[in-house]
């Protein structure tokens, strides 16, 4: 089978070139996220979550009466890596037609949520894995390239010139187009957060699945600046376990159902790949419900 692969040329910079690479199969993908989500701690019962009204229309009558999430401020400052995500969150303009402009401390905070990333075992496998598979090389400083490029290298969205978008921004944050409408979102601690500065309104969600009471995947209904939105996402996991089965999808099924298996519960994640410049980036990532 071909496939896209990421290697240095003497630039030392990342191109991407046809190569024959081992086919992972779906066996492999079950394997490696059933692995992946028994490093996961169990952070679900500290978000104390009330789901209250399940949507079974795109009604924007507001029936619930109370938010989905109440988390103690201590939480997230349990969490380093929380707390460097969190750093991100200023670095970005809505607007996905909006140039973004990255100073040197936001790229020094950028550079920190990866380092962060990659020191977790979740992460630290994932890449192993990858590049035991014959993605790109099995070294530090190439998985860390690796994730800069495919989630935070920029591009533009929708056949605007401005490079106003990235994979992180659109799945870890929100974006909105042109014409308003909002787009991406698809993290629950950015939700959460939004939720309690009064940004985000929770209208209710359409369909959620219990796994192992450790993790939910919820697709939900809400308001976000004026305008609804439902969006499906991963609850009470931490950023590296979304990055790394994102990043899995990403590679072995572009632009395709991405069939994975957590306690034995069948999810299956859909992975856009974003083309640019002859390069690939993560357009989106988020789990079907």
């Amino acid at each position: 089978m071909t496939g896209d692969n990421y290697h240095q040329n003497n630039n030392n910079n990342f191109i991407v070139t046809r190569k024959q690479y081992p086919l992972v199969s779906n066996k492999e993908l079950k394997n490696i996220s059933e692995q992946l989500f028994d490093e996961l701690p169990n952070i679900l019962h500290s978000l104390n979550l009330n789901f209250q009204v399940k949507k079974y229309s795109k009604s924007t009558k507001d029936e619930c009466l109370f938010p989905l999430f109440t988390i103690p401020k201590e939480f997230f400052e349990s969490f380093p890596i929380l707390q460097l995500i969190y750093k991100l969150y200023d670095n970005y303009n809505i607007y996905s037609n909006h140039a973004e402009d990255m100073t040197v401390e936001e790229n020094i905070e950028e550079n920190a949520f990866i380092n962060s990333l990659l020191d977790t075992k979740i992460m630290a496998n994932t890449m192993n894995f990858l590049a035991t598979k014959g993605y790109f090389r099995k070294n530090l400083d190439t998985y860390k390239q690796i994730i800069k490029k495919i989630w935070f290298g920029l591009y533009s969205r929708s056949n605007h010139t401005s490079l106003g978008s990235s994979g992180f921004e659109h799945v870890f944050l929100v974006e909105q187009r042109k014409d308003r409408r909002i787009i991406g979102l698809h993290n629950w601690i950015f939700f959460a957060i939004e939720e309690s500065n009064e940004k985000v309104n929770y209208l209710g969600y359409i369909n959620n699945k219990r796994i192992d009471n450790k993790a939910v995947v919820a697709e939900l209904y809400f308001n976000y600046l004026n305008k609804t939105k439902s969006s499906s996402m991963f609850i009470g996991t931490l950023p590296e376990f979304d990055i790394a089965l994102y990043t899995i999808c990403f590679f072995t099924r572009p632009n395709k159902n991405c069939n994975i298996q957590l306690k034995n519960e069948k999810i299956t994640i859909q992975s856009w790949v974003q083309h640019s410049h002859n390069e690939k980036f993560i357009a989106s990532s988020f789990p079907k419900v």
